[in-house]
């Protein structure tokens, strides 16, 4: 119950910050920040929703060979199910972690035009931010060999 609290938390703080950012400079005024709160909003549906049918159906982490004889055809079943969506689990959990650094990075971007020295940090940053979410994503990706 806890954990839906936080997720309806999230959601009502990023509602009120589109809201906000509307009503002070419209739809034209909307910048690479308010792009990647969208991108947070749905990777953190995603990860809630993913993690939660995960807690419900399970998965094979913690399954040992003692076990595995006791199973019925369905629990497999359902546990394979859990161990997929545990992968998309993780995905969405890295990507919704880079969509919130890249949604800081495109506001300091925002407030630091026509400073050069700053500007120039920002993009360095980005870059940086981009190169460590790709090696995330390969990490998850290869980390796990059937």
């Amino acid at each position: 119950m806890i954990h839906q609290s936080y997720y309806v938390l999230g959601v009502l703080v990023l509602f009120f910050r589109f809201v906000a950012r509307i009503r002070t400079v419209g739809w034209k005024g909307l910048a690479g920040d308010d792009l990647m709160s969208v991108g947070t909003l749905c990777f953190f549906t995603m990860d809630a929703a993913t993690v939660t049918i995960v807690y419900y159906t399970g998965q094979n982490v913690g399954i040992t060979e003692a076990m595995i004889p006791g199973l019925t055809d369905a629990d497999i079943a359902r546990l394979e199910y859990g161990s997929k969506i545990e992968l998309s689990a993780w995905y969405s959990y890295a990507t919704l972690l880079w969509c919130m650094k890249f949604t800081m990075l495109f506001f300091y971007k925002r407030i630091t035009t026509g400073t050069t020295y700053h500007k120039r940090l920002v993009n360095a940053l980005m870059w940086f931010n981009g190169t460590a979410y790709a090696i995330a994503f390969i990490v998850v990706s290869t980390g796990c060999y059937p």
